[in-house]
């Protein structure tokens, strides 16, 4: 957790630099919907799922010994399909 005061984009670029696998971000949507927009250190921003999704594939990710980006279905989205679903929820 970073409860240093700084903006959101030096506390992700802070994360970043110092090769932290995974960051979950909560903002004012992901409060509202109960979801982690969640950022991999190998592959970025993987998208927006709920807390339950985070936490089963940690811990499946652990369980197997491996990274969460190895794991299928968390790789990265292009980022028109971002896009695209971010249009659709507005």
């Amino acid at each position: 957790m970073d409860n240093s005061g700084n903006r959101l984009a030096k506390c992700i670029r802070t994360a970043e630099q110092e090769k932290i696998p995974v960051v979950a971000v909560v903002g004012e949507k992901e409060k509202e919907d109960g979801s982690l927009a969640v950022r991999l250190r190998k592959q970025g921003d993987i998208g927006s799922l709920s807390s339950g999704e985070v936490l089963a594939a940690l811990k499946l990710a652990i369980d197997q010994g491996k990274e969460l980006s190895e794991m299928p279905g968390y790789e990265s989205k292009p980022k028109e399909e971002k896009e695209e679903k971010e249009a659709n929820v507005e």
